[in-house]
């Protein structure tokens, strides 16, 4: 196991390769806009397509990107598969981001980035 030390920060290869993940992913704006919807409200595939005015493969491209991410969640209904942001682990990576970064003075980054977005749960 490979362990990167930079200024007192110690994260293991696994760990930088998660966290660069997320942030590849949501690096691409079309992705961007797709998260956001996806914080607000639970969507299939064809409701996203509406909203942005892209093509359904592409969507489906950006979502298994997302997913790979752990950005998105699917649940399925019937022959729909429903897809919506994955509230416990954003929550979760936001608040362990600055303790893993040892970021000073941003210990309550993410309750105060879920404030600003307001989470629907």
């Amino acid at each position: 196991m490979n362990i990167l030390i930079l200024k007192e920060t110690v994260m293991t290869n696994y760990e930088i390769e998660k966290i660069t993940k997320i942030f590849k992913a949501l690096s691409d704006p079309t992705r961007f806009k797709i998260f956001l919807l996806l914080n607000s409200r639970i969507l299939c595939v064809n409701g996203i397509v509406d909203s942005l005015q892209i093509s359904q493969p592409a969507v489906s491209q950006h979502l298994k990107i997302l997913r790979e991410a752990g950005l998105v969640k699917i649940e399925k209904k019937g022959y729909w598969v429903h897809y919506s942001s994955d509230k416990e682990k954003i929550d979760k990576f936001l608040k362990d981001l600055p303790v893993r970064l040892k970021l000073k003075g941003l210990k309550n980054i993410g309750e105060k980035i879920n404030k600003k977005i307001k989470f629907n749960q």
